[in-house]
């Protein structure tokens, strides 16, 4: 009996632990850099046009319970582009924990010419969180602290952010969820399951090469208490038939490749596989692959953009 029971005390202990691993750390995308808005509600409306983009991220296939994320974000300018509006949503599931964030994005936007300015951003969210014990398998089926229990949570939570980008260079400062809460399992409230407070930094530019190739770094930094800083790196090609080639890298996790296809000046398709460099996580699964896909509805009258927008 005190071995069923200490096998039991183990099955919960690592549900904690898989929501403290989910909540601490938001999610990570091999595409940071086209998937601004669910970071940073400043960058809502600074691509002139009604921007809808959609990322989908299977992580570490192969791997039961493994991470799976997918984002919706849709954002326009209002007001002559001197303020912007976004819609953000974010289903993340990883092991028995289910969470579902709906944003609200507005930014109020300082022009200082055609092809720059500086963005201020206010996010609000509703976060609601499922943790569903019926995923785990029981060794003791009539034992209730890991059976028969699926436990919701909703929180509120806001965000601020700060965005400047001209035609070639573009630098965020953030914080999309600025309150922490608790959350529980089986009536268990416990510290280490804090959604942690995080903060972002994002910056990029664009070189042109010559009149048919450009090449576009990009540093995504993100900063949370209890764990080291993490950085993804990304170094993307573009190249003559609108194809782009590039790679990426996250610190002490994972390097992989990305590839995109710019169909037309509206439609763009994104693909990025990764492997983790991580021993323990990376002799377990297939790699990680994402597919991001983005819309552009943009203005032919007199407001229509002049400049391309690179970021």
């Amino acid at each position: 009996m005190k071995t069923i029971k200490m096998k039991n005390l183990v099955l919960t202990i690592l549900c904690l632990n898989a929501l403290t691993a989910f909540s601490q750390q938001l999610g990570s995308y091999s595409h940071h850099s086209f998937n601004t808005l669910v970071v940073n509600p400043a960058y809502a409306g600074s691509r002139e046009a009604l921007s809808i983009t959609t990322l989908s991220r299977a992580q570490w296939v192969g791997f039961k319970g493994a991470p799976i994320t997918n984002t919706l974000t849709a954002h326009m300018p209002l007001r002559n582009n001197s303020m912007g509006l976004g819609l953000s949503f974010v289903n993340d599931k990883i092991g028995p924990v289910n969470s579902t964030s709906v944003s609200i994005d507005y930014a109020y936007r300082i022009r200082f010419n055609s092809e720059s300015g500086l963005s201020f951003g206010l996010k609000s969210t509703a976060q609601f969180t499922q943790i569903n014990l019926n995923d785990l398998v029981a060794i003791d089926a009539n034992d209730n602290m890991v059976t028969g229990s699926v436990r919701s949570q909703f929180n509120p939570n806001f965000g601020l952010g700060a965005f400047y980008s001209n035609n070639k260079f573009y630098v965020g400062v953030s914080s999309p969820l600025l309150l922490q809460h608790d959350l529980e399992v089986q009536n268990i409230t416990t510290s280490q399951a804090l959604m942690k407070r995080h903060f972002f930094i994002n910056t990029g530019t664009v070189i042109k090469l010559n009149s048919h190739y450009s090449f576009k770094p990009s540093i995504q930094l993100k900063m949370v208490s209890g764990a080291a800083p993490q950085a993804d790196f990304s170094a993307i090609f573009t190249i003559p038939a609108n194809f782009e080639l590039g790679m990426t890298y996250r610190t002490n996790d994972a390097i992989g490749f990305l590839a995109g296809i710019i169909v037309n000046n509206r439609f763009r398709i994104g693909y990025g596989f990764d492997f983790s460099t991580n021993v323990r996580t990376g002799m377990n699964n297939s790699g990680t692959h994402e597919l991001l896909l983005r819309y552009e509805l943009t203005n032919r009258g007199k407001n229509a953009i002049v400049s391309p927008r690179n970021f």
